[in-house]
């Protein structure tokens, strides 16, 4: 996946497990694993990264109410770089979103977000 952009305050997406039809988000249970890791192409800008975990939603929900931890990171490097984060470096970021506030119990992750 690439993503390119001229940011001047806040940019970033969301990547949402769904069924099928692309019409219902589907958790996934992520509790028998330590983390997160990825790769990223920086390009030594000094900007501040975030990505999100997007942990359990409301009984019934049909919106984004879902919880977020959230670890961050810099892009003070040039090239691929590999990123490991156990999900004990992730802590609760509250975003106005009316989510629960139960725990990072990664048994219903609804998906994760980059920003």
């Amino acid at each position: 996946m690439a993503l390119t952009g001229d940011v001047v305050a806040f940019a970033g997406f969301i990547h949402g497990f769904e069924n099928t039809a692309v019409d219902t988000w589907v958790p996934q249970d992520w509790s028998s694993f330590a983390g997160f890791s990825f790769w990223l192409y920086g390009q030594n800008t000094g900007t501040t990264l975030f990505v999100d975990i997007l942990d359990n939603r409301n009984p019934g929900s049909t919106s984004d109410d879902a919880e977020r931890f959230t670890v961050t990171l810099t892009d003070d490097f040039s090239g691929w770089q590999q990123f490991e984060f156990p999900f004990s470096s992730f802590v609760r970021k509250e975003i106005g979103n009316g989510a629960p506030n139960d725990g990072f119990t990664l048994t219903q992750v609804h998906g994760w977000a980059l920003g």
